[in-house]
């Protein structure tokens, strides 16, 4: 990968940290529903492709 390219790469997740420094906080507690969907969700692509 050329140097350039990994620079950009690094600007960029410079640029959307400090993006997030200024954003709404953090929800207190995790959305659990979505975890768990997403979790389930994983675990099923996984095994149909073993």
């Amino acid at each position: 990968m050329p140097l350039a390219e990994v620079l950009d790469a690094v600007a960029d997740v410079e640029q959307r940290l400090a993006a997030l420094q200024t954003s709404p906080p953090v929800p207190p507690e995790p959305d659990r529903a979505w975890v768990d969907d997403w979790l389930h969700r994983s675990y099923l692509r996984f095994w149909s492709e073993v």
